[in-house]
């Protein structure tokens, strides 16, 4: 699967807030029971950060976004959200891929709700769960080599 990736500019904070909603919504009721959007939307613009995060395209449509924390030991993954219309096509997986190869090599951290269904996606893809809070597993990955390369 091919993709790319764009800036996010500042004019995308509509685009992005409905893809919290759209992607999200349904997983916080889960694991929290309600959705309350003055909180949701106060998280939203908390963590609204354009230049760590890129907007996936796919086939020259906005898709989704990719929030990546590049630390010293580690990647932490803090947000990957699909539009609906792009899922189970494979977009998710080429994106953790080329995560996990992107160099320097350095894990991949992510949390992910206990109640989601995304665990076994991530699990397929090499994460395990290192630690559960009360809403979260911590996920983590290993490395790749960039594809082509030996492992």
């Amino acid at each position: 699967m091919t993709f790319t990736t764009r800036t996010v500019l500042p004019r995308d904070y509509g685009f992005l807030w409905e893809l919290r909603v759209t992607s999200m919504r349904d997983h916080i009721i889960e694991a929290f029971g309600t959705w309350d959007e003055d909180l949701v939307r106060s998280r939203f613009d908390e963590t609204f950060d354009p230049p760590l995060m890129r907007i996936l395209q796919l086939g020259g449509h906005d898709a989704g976004v990719i929030k990546v924390e590049d630390r010293p030991h580690e990647r932490f993954l803090a947000r990957i959200e699909i539009l609906p219309a792009f899922q189970s096509r494979g977009l998710g997986t080429a994106v953790i891929r080329d995560l996990l190869a992107r160099p320097p090599p350095k894990p991949v951290l992510l949390h992910v709700f206990t109640t989601s269904p995304a665990r076994r996606f991530y699990e397929r893809l090499g994460f395990t769960i290192i630690s559960t809070t009360p809403f979260h597993h911590v996920m983590k990955a290993p490395p790749r080599a960039s594809p082509g390369l030996p492992q």
